[in-house]
C-alpha cells in the first residue's frame, strides 16, 4: 500500500521524524469531501453485524476529524454522493501486482522541499480481495483473539480494511509512510503490532491498531496543517 507516484520525501525527512511532503487542503474552502465508489461490495451481513467497506471509509473520516479538529486545522473531511465534485475518489479495482493492496495518488502536490503547495483532488484505489475485514470497532477483540486455525467468517479475513482505510485517508490528508523517513519507524513504533501508528506502512494479520490515529499522527498532521509548536 502506498502513494503511487511519490517516491521523494520533502527536504526535511532525513532530520525529522514527521513524514509528509509539502501539500496540504489548507487553501481548500474547508470542508474536504470523500466519495465511496459503487464499485465497493455491497453491505453484507455476517455473525449479527454489518459487514461494510463505505462504514469503514466513514470511520476512518470520523478519526481523522477529531485530529482536525485536535490540531486546529480549518479543515473537515465530509462524504459525498457526487462522485463529479469529490474532493477525494475512493474505488474498487484490481490493481496489478500481488503485493500491491491500495495505491493513493496526490493530484497538485508536486512542490517537495520548494514550498507548500495545495492538494488538488485524490484517488484512493483498493485492491479487489478476499482477505479484507469490514466489521466495526465492537468486534475488534473478536477479530484480534484470530488464530490461523479458527474457521470463522471473521477469522478467515486476515486484514484490517479498517486500519487501511485510516492510512489511506491519512495519505489524503497530506502524510507520507512514516518509515520512510529517518527516525521515524522508531518514533511511529511501526514494528509493534498493538501501538502501531495509522501512518505506518504494511499489513498485519489480525490487528486493528491503525484504525486509531495516534499521538505520532497527530503531531505529524499538525505540522502538515502549519500548528507545531
Amino acid at each position: 500500500m502506498g502513494i503511487g507516484g511519490w517516491g521523494v520525501p520533502p527536504a526535511q525527512a532525513q532530520s525529522d521524524v514527521y513524514p509528509w511532503w509539502d501539500c496540504s487542503w489548507e487553501g481548500s474552502s474547508g470542508i474536504v469531501t470523500y466519495y465511496v465508489a459503487g464499485t465497493f461490495p455491497d453491505d453484507v451481513v455476517r455473525e449479527g453485524v454489518v459487514n461494510s467497506f463505505e462504514d469503514r471509509i466513514s470511520g476512518a473520516a470520523a478519526n481523522w476529524n477529531s485530529q482536525l479538529s485536535a490540531v486546529s486545522a480549518n479543515n473537515t473531511l465530509a462524504m459525498t454522493s457526487n462522485g463529479l465534485s469529490a474532493d477525494i475518489y475512493w474505488t474498487y479495482r484490481n490493481i496489478s501486482g500481488p503485493a500491491v493492496t491500495t495505491v493513493t495518488a496526490l493530484g497538485g502536490c508536486d512542490n517537495h522541499g520548494s514550498g507548500d503547495s495545495d492538494i488538488t483532488d485524490v484517488l484512493v484505489e483498493v485492491d479487489r480481495r478476499e482477505e479484507w475485514w469490514t466489521q466495526p470497532d465492537s468486534r475488534r477483540s473478536t477479530f484480534e483473539s484470530c488464530t490461523s486455525s479458527n474457521p470463522s467468517y471473521t477469522c478467515s479475513k486476515e486484514w484490517d480494511f479498517g486500519e487501511t482505510a485510516a492510512h489511506e485517508m491519512g495519505h489524503a490528508l497530506g502524510m507520507d509512510e512514516a518509515q520512510t523517513h529517518s527516525g521515524g519507524s522508531s518514533a511511529a513504533d511501526c514494528g509493534d503490532g498493538d501501538i502501531r501508528a495509522t501512518l505506518c506502512s504494511g499489513l498485519m494479520d489480525w490487528v486493528t491498531a491503525r484504525r486509531t490515529p495516534n499521538t505520532f499522527d497527530r503531531e505529524t498532521l499538525d505540522r502538515v496543517y502549519e500548528n507545531f509548536d
